[in-house]
């Protein structure tokens, strides 16, 4: 009985410790997750920018040095993405395509 009634003394302390810890789970779970989304919105942005043919080769190099940093997990597709837009990141020059697919291969040798 006198633990019944040591407990319910502390229950005053113990409720709002209890509701703000939680409180702080929830709020850190939520952030982690909008910073999750955000991340693979810019990822999804820097590949829309690497497809556009109209953009300039600078732009898409950014991307790519972006993509490689940011999304480590996705490299091998980025090759992939790299080798299949060719025509569409080197415009009216191939050669700057195939330089950037084979910069990022070699950054994925050496890791």
């Amino acid at each position: 009985m006198e633990i019944i009634l040591k407990i319910i003394d502390l229950l005053p302390v113990i409720l709002p410790a209890a509701t703000g810890s939680w409180a702080l789970i929830v709020f850190s779970l939520k952030w982690l997750q909008e910073r999750s989304q955000s991340k693979e919105k810019q990822s999804y942005d820097m590949m829309a920018l690497i497809d556009d043919p109209n953009r300039p080769i600078v732009g898409k190099m950014a991307a790519v040095y972006q993509l490689r940093y940011q999304q480590k997990k996705h490299n091998e597709f980025i090759v992939r993405l790299l080798q299949s837009q060719i025509g569409n990141i080197g415009g009216n020059c191939p050669e700057n395509a195939a330089t950037l697919s084979n910069e990022m291969q070699d950054y994925l040798r050496k890791r």
